[in-house]
């Protein structure tokens, strides 16, 4: 049972962070953290946004950009603000928020999706984090 609150996304997102592993977390599987974390991110939470670490801590840049059920944050490492991450937030019949996706911008495109007029191979033109390049 969570004791914290998560009746808006920012309230949620600093629960979500104060628990969040920094840089060389050695006992931080991921495996391990996305069952510490499960209370907080949606079923649907890719594991490999578990490897985003801090050098420092994680500290919310953003007010949340809210949309129907759906929130987006910025997210910087207190110790590297060059780097944002992307903190993506979804709102349950219950009132609840949970985390969806947190990316780091693409340090290829940065946050555009394209590369010399090019979809982004890296993020997959998505502008965030490194995906699996699409196979045809």
């Amino acid at each position: 049972m969570i004791a914290t609150d998560l009746s808006s996304p920012t309230a949620a997102l600093e629960a979500v962070m104060r628990l969040w592993p920094k840089e060389g977390c050695a006992e931080c599987e991921p495996d391990a953290l996305r069952q510490r974390l499960a209370p907080y991110l949606t079923p649907d939470f890719d594991s490999v946004d578990l490897l985003n670490r801090p050098e420092g801590e994680f500290g919310i840049f953003s007010a949340a950009l809210v949309y129907e059920d759906a929130a987006c944050v910025l997210v910087f490492d207190t110790a590297d603000t060059d780097w944002p991450h992307r903190a993506i937030l979804v709102r349950t019949p219950d009132n609840r928020w949970l985390l969806k996706s947190f990316e780091f911008e693409c340090p290829a495109c940065f946050s555009t999706g394209v590369l010399d007029k090019q979809p982004c191979y890296l993020c997959g033109a998505h502008g965030w984090g490194a995906k699996e390049r699409i196979r045809m």
